[in-house]
């Protein structure tokens, strides 16, 4: 038998710090750029 809630709590904290990144990155591009939020397609 696999431990499969310690893989899925595994990817859950991968996936949680990822998007907390993400946002954050984000947040601060908004703030610096002065521009509308774009979730995708930073450039």
């Amino acid at each position: 038998m696999f431990e499969d809630n310690e893989i899925f709590k595994t990817i859950g904290l991968m996936l949680g710090i990822i998007l907390s990144t993400y946002f954050m990155i984000t947040f601060v591009y908004m703030r610096v750029s002065q521009m509308p939020p774009l979730p995708w397609g930073l450039y």
